[in-house]
């Protein structure tokens, strides 16, 4: 598995993971990211297996770069050296983690690869190793997906690298500025989203961004709408609970391209007594505001009483 080092990448992946060997616990699963993350990583991996259970170790998480809190120069640098240390596991070579200096034996070549939609590696992984079997996974809200990195026929964007170098060569403008037009458009264009009301194109991009963003942004889009075209599969961790058209329409799409959507969520732990109490202190462990977090929604619930906070999560 490969991911950004972005929490709401990675602790699906991490969770998929521990699911899979604990349904399956003749396979190892190693996660390759980057940075300090990965311990973060790590104390996730012990909120899904009980004190003493050896198959703990069927999962690692080895860090392929040094953290680097300057995210535009960190972020971009991950593929490359994702796919350094996927050809030394692929050689079946020992390989050392980067942040923590442990070394990890070789293992047996990996069967199957399920790479984050954001990490570009799927052609690199295919020259490879060719027989090798190629997903993309992706932790964001479908609707969206297919609004971003979708085909038109769905409301998406298409290819829209394709369409600014047309334009380009037709006009002389510059294919950057083309693409940044393309990518935020505000033409006032009503869109009918699978798993949406109706909405304005302009309305699903209101937040201001600087130009460095802008470019970060438009480099990564164009990634993933690459990554869920050259895949063999898409693995998403939606549900149908809530995200039933949006999945079927992906599904139907996949479908008629000759590939599947494989929807895995909710993805969480196993629900017996011992096992959601280990996951709950574990998860307090994870952030190191844990505490803190526990005793505002304590006093929330106990001053506003039931369902009166509304939790709004990172795009990240």
């Amino acid at each position: 598995m490969m991911s950004l080092p972005l929490w709401g990448h990675l602790r699906g992946l991490v969770a998929l993971a521990c699911r899979s060997v604990q349904q399956r616990p003749d396979i190892g699963v190693t996660i390759l990211t980057g940075g300090n993350i990965i311990r973060k990583a790590e104390a996730e991996v012990t909120r899904y297996f009980s004190s003493g259970d050896k198959f703990i170790n069927n999962v690692r998480i080895i860090g392929v770069l040094e953290e680097n809190p300057n995210a535009v120069e960190f972020l971009p640098k991950i593929t490359g050296a994702c796919l350094d240390f996927y050809e030394a596991i692929y050689r079946q070579d020992n390989v050392k983690c980067i942040v923590s200096g442990c070394t990890f034996q070789f293992w047996p070549k990996p069967k199957a690869v399920i790479s984050d939609i954001y990490v570009e590696s799927v052609k690199s992984i295919q020259a490879i190793d060719p027989a090798v079997i190629n997903l993309a996974w992706t932790s964001m809200s479908n609707s969206a997906s297919i609004r971003v990195f979708g085909p038109e026929e769905l409301g998406g964007q298409g290819d829209i690298c394709t369409k600014a170098r047309i334009e380009s060569e037709n006009t002389g403008k510059s294919a950057k500025e083309i693409e940044a037009r393309l990518c935020y458009p505000e033409e006032g264009k009503l869109l009918q989203i699978p798993g949406l009301p109706p909405m304005y194109d302009y309305e699903f991009y209101p937040q201001t961004r600087t130009p460095k963003l802008q470019e970060v942004l438009n480099h990564f889009r164009m990634i993933c709408h690459d990554s869920i075209r050259d895949a063999d599969g898409i693995i998403t961790a939606g549900t149908s609970a809530f995200e039933a058209d949006a999945l079927n329409a992906w599904r139907k799409w996949e479908k008629g391209r000759g590939k599947e959507l494989y929807v895995v969520g909710p993805l969480l732990p196993i629900n017996n007594v011992p096992s959601e109490r280990l996951a709950n202190e574990s998860e307090k462990a994870v952030s190191d505001k844990g505490s803190k977090i526990g005793e505002f929604l304590e006093r929330t619930l106990l001053e506003h009483s039931e369902h009166s906070l509304i939790y709004v999560s990172s795009s990240l």
